[in-house]
């Protein structure tokens, strides 16, 4: 119990160092922006990334065999990650027309590439090690026999 509270103060002390670090460091003006944006996020997370993930996993449970849904998870939560750290060059926020070296790939198509490797990485996966537990259990004999 002394613990929980020793945490919960440091963490209070924390954010309220953040709290007026921020206040004394970002123009009064921006506010009305940064609370559009923390509470863009906080409903973008809990309505469509929540809601995307939950009629995932409710639709991987009804389609996808026992034996095969944590590879199909895996391959899911893989890709997920990687669509939310490619976000930031997919929406080009940082290129400039006077500057082409800035982004110069073409971020979509590679992505689309790496989402492939990833679904046939996870298919191969799971049919490698689906045929070792078959052929495990077929050739499992005792050998003290």
């Amino acid at each position: 119990m002394i613990l929980r509270v020793f945490l919960i103060a440091i963490g209070t002390v924390v954010m309220a160092f953040g709290g007026w670090t921020l206040y004394e460091t970002i123009p009064q003006s921006t506010f009305a922006n940064l609370g559009i944006w923390i509470v863009a996020g906080v409903l973008i997370h809990d309505i469509l990334l929540a809601g995307l993930v939950a009629a995932g996993g409710w639709a991987i449970g009804r389609l996808i065999p026992a034996r095969f849904r944590a590879y199909v998870q895996s391959g899911f939560i893989v890709a997920g990650v990687l669509v939310i750290m490619a976000i930031p060059v997919l929406i080009a926020g940082g290129r400039q027309p006077d500057n082409p070296s800035l982004l110069p790939l073409d971020y979509p198509r590679n992505l689309a590439i790496v989402l492939g490797l990833i679904a046939i990485g996870t298919v191969l996966t799971a049919v490698v090690r689906e045929r070792m537990s078959r052929s495990s259990v077929k050739g499992d004999k005792d050998p003290a026999q």
